[in-house]
């Protein structure tokens, strides 16, 4: 989807534990060959690009990963949805500053800031944010953009650690838990306003929910992509959510907010929505 503007590749060892005092630690690691900081608090582990200033894994409680981002194979349209297509947030989409924001490029600088706090920058500096990693969840600050550009915020990776559309579920603010088996492959997108959206499969009992703190109009999207033709039956692929985009473009502009974190129950519990959605109103100004 996007052009790779080279392959960085280094061997870290980790020199630095940054612990806040509710013991949520930043430290070096390396993850596919490329240098990244490794977040642990008691509701997540995530894995964040220095380069590439996004995450290539976002891991729950259990020990899955809800990215699973790979480098290879890289840019190749469907085959990458179960490799470098995924990520969290994917901010810049093409042309200058394309892969801002996404794991796998090399367009930004990350560093430490504060015992709970990264910041990244674009290599253009156009573009600035900063995650602030609390015990259960992380917001995302988007604190400079390129005023002659839009943005989006995606998840783009395999629910509940698998490609499995037929045993995972969603939500956002407007509807409960559904099953809703739309592939990309075929160019179908459900489109909506949507102000958070929480997603899970049926062996799993944690919800992956996603918010944004400051509201917006911008058209929402959801699909399913398969790495294959095949789409929502290939063997592999990933969900693609996305603030802000709209018929495959972003139309996000300025500053905003947004959250990620897990809620602890199984997504076809009785009380799952009603759970989500008391957790979402905290995290959310947005009416339910």
């Amino acid at each position: 989807m996007m052009h790779k503007a080279g392959l960085f590749v280094v061997v870290l060892i980790p020199l630095m534990v940054i612990s806040s005092p509710r013991q949520i630690s930043i430290s070096d690691e390396e993850y596919e060959g490329r240098p990244h900081f490794k977040i642990e608090a008691s509701g997540y582990t995530a894995f964040y690009d220095i380069k590439g200033g996004g995450f290539s894994r976002l891991i729950d409680p259990g020990g899955v990963d809800w990215i699973a981002f790979k480098m290879e194979p890289w840019d190749t349209s469907p085959a990458s949805a179960a490799s470098a297509f995924r990520g969290l947030p994917n901010l810049v989409f093409r042309e200058e500053d394309g892969g801002c924001g996404h794991p796998g490029f090399d367009k930004c600088s990350s560093s430490i800031v504060s015992r709970n706090k990264i910041k990244s920058t674009s290599l253009s500096g156009k573009w600035e944010w900063e995650w602030i990693f609390h015990e259960n969840y992380a917001e995302l600050a988007i604190l400079k953009t390129d005023t002659t550009r839009t943005y989006w915020f995606l998840y783009e990776g395999p629910v509940g650690g698998v490609y499995d559309p037929p045993n995972c579920l969603w939500a956002n603010n407007i509807h409960g838990f559904r099953s809703d088996l739309v592939s990309l492959n075929l160019g179908e997108i459900i489109n909506g306003d949507w102000h958070w959206a929480s997603f899970g499969h049926l062996k799993n009992d944690h919800v992956l929910s996603i918010a944004q703190v400051s509201t917006d109009t911008s058209s929402d999207s959801y699909s399913w992509m398969g790495d294959s033709r095949q789409g929502i039956q290939a063997t592999d692929g990933m969900m693609v959510f996305g603030f802000g985009r709209n018929k495959g473009k972003p139309s996000l502009k300025g500053t905003n907010k947004y959250r990620i974190g897990f809620v602890e129950i199984n997504p076809s519990h009785p009380n799952a929505y009603s759970r989500v959605q008391s957790e979402m109103g905290q995290w959310s100004p947005s009416p339910q």
